[in-house]
């Protein structure tokens, strides 16, 4: 499975960063993590039930995905309520990793990418380890797996910028 050994990525600042495939069939990342973003996907349906349990509102999701977003310059404050935009941004499930310089990495991209031997494998899950990531790999098309990527990837704000 492993017949290349690891793999190497030398990002624009010259940071090097090792991709070993495990054996559970799934990326290692090590590297230099001292700066990097990682994103979550913004759980809107979680927020939208509370909202209108505690408002009687009538607003739609899309309406309320808006509403999450909005901040009002003249006062300096969100449109939504605070305990609101917590249950929003609150997750435990990260969508993306970029370590400063790259490698940009987000749910759905190819993992051959980054190894060889993941030909036709797609990142399905990114998990922060003590010593770096672990990017959990699914089969490309496989459909259980695939519509759970499909479904996180539809959750996220950036709606369709991913193919799968």
């Amino acid at each position: 499975m492993n017949r290349h050994g690891p793999a190497k990525y030398k990002n624009r600042y010259g940071d090097e960063f090792t991709f070993l495939l495990n054996e559970d069939g799934d990326l290692i990342m090590e590297g230099n993590f001292e700066h990097f973003r990682f994103g979550y996907s913004n759980i809107y349906d979680v927020a939208y039930r509370e909202y209108i349990k505690d408002t009687n509102s009538d607003i739609s999701l899309d309406e309320f995905k808006k509403l999450a977003h909005q901040y009002n310059d003249d006062t300096n404050t969100w449109e939504l309520d605070g305990k609101y935009r917590k249950l929003v941004v609150t997750s435990d499930e990260y969508n993306m990793i970029d370590p400063s310089g790259g490698p940009y990495i987000t749910l759905g991209m190819e993992a051959k990418l980054f190894h060889p031997d993941t030909e036709g494998k797609l990142i399905g899950k990114i998990v922060m380890l003590e010593e770096g990531v672990k990017l959990v790999l699914i089969e490309k098309g496989k459909g259980e797996q695939r519509e759970l990527l499909k479904q996180m990837m539809e959750d996220d704000e950036r709606d369709g910028i991913y193919e799968t």
